[in-house]
């Protein structure tokens, strides 16, 4: 109503929710993520509950199962990362996952991770940044921090053997050859010359890549790309070459 919009995205390393809105509206964004940091629980219902399962599991159907190649990511996830570690499973869960969870398990880990000490909020635009400090301390300054949160340490990756993992997509007409190996976390001193080793063989039409496999008419696509996470990165080989 106020002209604006939000959203909320996530992925294995964060929550993000935002809004862009005109900036006389500022002080009403910074109450509503306020108050959904200190005061959403006492407002979780069941039924609400039961609505947020149905639409992931319909987001899960939707973006994953029902998209061309949607599952390489949990394949990838099982493939490169030993049992327990956090990049092992997917961003979204599993379905068994989603039938099991249950109000108390959300209130759990809403409790354990979003408060104020496991957060950042950043403000952008057309705003008096010492105004908008004032608006920040007064509605987040008296949510409560939560459980201490340390900065977690897992063992880097390594891999022992070749792992392979196949499935037949029927939403895809090109089959996918896809080869990950594990790298290292972001901002790692190797990071930059993984990044332009995967810019330089598989970016653009100039790339190594496009000329031997896609301007040769050997496939539709290829290309190669480093990409990194906060607990490790990956550097992804990919072609798609045309059917049989």
């Amino acid at each position: 109503n106020a002209g604006g919009n939000f959203n909320g995205t996530t992925n294995s390393d964060r929550t993000n929710y935002f809004e862009t809105i005109p900036s006389n509206y500022l002080e009403t964004a910074l109450w509503l993520e306020a108050d959904r940091m200190g005061f959403l629980l006492d407002s979780l219902t069941q039924k609400k509950f039961e609505v947020q399962r149905s639409t992931v599991k319909n987001e899960k159907g939707q973006n994953v199962e029902n998209q061309p190649y949607g599952l390489v990511g949990e394949l990838l996830g099982q493939a490169l990362y030993p049992a327990g570690h956090p990049y092992s499973w997917p961003t979204i869960g599993y379905v068994d996952d989603l039938n099991r969870v249950t109000v108390k398990d959300v209130k759990d880990f809403f409790l354990r991770w979003y408060g104020p000490n496991n957060a950042v909020v950043v403000v952008s635009g057309d705003i008096n940044p010492s105004e908008t400090l004032k608006q920040i301390e007064k509605y987040f300054g008296s949510i409560p921090r939560g459980p201490e949160v340390k900065k977690l340490k897992v063992e880097q990756p390594i891999l022992a053997v070749d792992q392979y993992a196949s499935y037949t997509d029927y939403n895809a007409y090109f089959p996918m050859v896809l080869m990950a190996f594990p790298t290292i976390p972001m901002y790692h001193k190797d990071e930059p010359a993984l990044d332009i080793l995967g810019s330089l063989m598989g970016e653009g039409n100039n790339s190594i890549f496009y000329k031997n496999f896609v301007k040769n008419e050997k496939s539709i696509d290829a290309g190669t790309v480093h990409s990194t996470q906060e607990l490790a990165g990956t550097f992804y080989v990919q072609v798609l070459p045309y059917p049989d």
